[in-house]
């Protein structure tokens, strides 16, 4: 269960969806689930707030909230339960995850060399908005919209970059990002914001070869309720409030 729980967050930020309305450039929100392939219930909820000056990501269980403040440099992580939080900057993250690319591409594994570099046969279809991307590994099928805004776009990216990137640091274990974010990439080059993936991940080759498969089901408000304010006004509130912990404690934490 621990390994389909890594890869559910590892495939959250990787589907976005609904239609997003000019006047929801500055803030909006998303609720997000992720099912395994043959389950009704998902196995993860989330709810994402694009804040005007920062974005919150909502776990539900556990209870956590990560909030990410890029222009700012940093990103800070509230364990509710705990009443604790800790502070990593961008300039951590984005260390590890070199580091992390480079252990990947010297493991016997053939599946993480992968994942180190991947490669993958991406097509789009214009008229459905149907992204593909295919590999011997892994693949991703996703339905998407056009995201009528530019801002939307650059900041649905930059979250779902920087979310991918931190839950590779977070979770030990857990596969690296760069999957992701050549989606991410791809979704941007065709403005397009995805509201549905299927994740498909092959752990060998050949015909035994076990494979795992994930959904993820999202839906897009164009504009906060009050209740999304709230939660963002009570969040800056636990900022002040909680004292902070080493990272490596509130990891400690995590898997009590």
């Amino acid at each position: 269960m621990k390994g389909n729980v890594l890869l559910l967050r590892w495939i959250i930020v990787a589907a976005v969806g609904g239609f997003v309305h000019e006047a929801s450039a500055a803030d909006f929100r998303v609720d997000n689930q992720v099912f395994t392939v043959d389950q009704q219930e998902p196995l993860v909820r989330s709810t994402t707030v694009f804040g005007s000056a920062a974005v919150y990501d909502f776990l539900a269980d556990p209870a956590e909230v990560t909030m990410f403040d890029p222009r700012g440099g940093r990103i800070v992580l509230l364990d509710l339960s705990g009443r604790v939080k800790t502070e990593l900057t961008t300039a951590q993250v984005e260390a590890f995850v070199e580091r992390l690319r480079q252990r990947a591409a010297a493991q016997p594994r053939p599946l993480l060399r992968f994942l180190a570099n991947p490669e993958f046969e991406a097509s789009y279809d214009e008229q459905t908005g149907r992204v593909e991307l295919t590999s011997p590994w892994l693949t991703y099928r996703v339905e998407t919209v056009a995201a009528v805004s530019e801002e939307v776009s650059r900041r649905y990216r930059e979250f779902s970059d920087w979310h991918a990137q931190l839950n590779a640091l977070v979770h030990p274990g857990a596969h690296p990002p760069f999957a992701r974010l050549k989606l991410n990439e791809i979704l941007a080059q065709h403005g397009r914001i995805p509201r549905r993936v299927e994740l498909e991940i092959r752990t060998a080759q050949g015909p035994s070869a076990r494979r795992i498969r994930l959904r993820s089901v999202h839906r897009f408000a164009g504009q906060l309720a009050e209740s999304d304010r709230d939660r963002v006004a009570q969040v800056e509130q636990f900022l002040i409030m909680f004292p902070p912990v080493h990272f490596s404690d509130y990891q400690r934490r995590l898997k009590r």
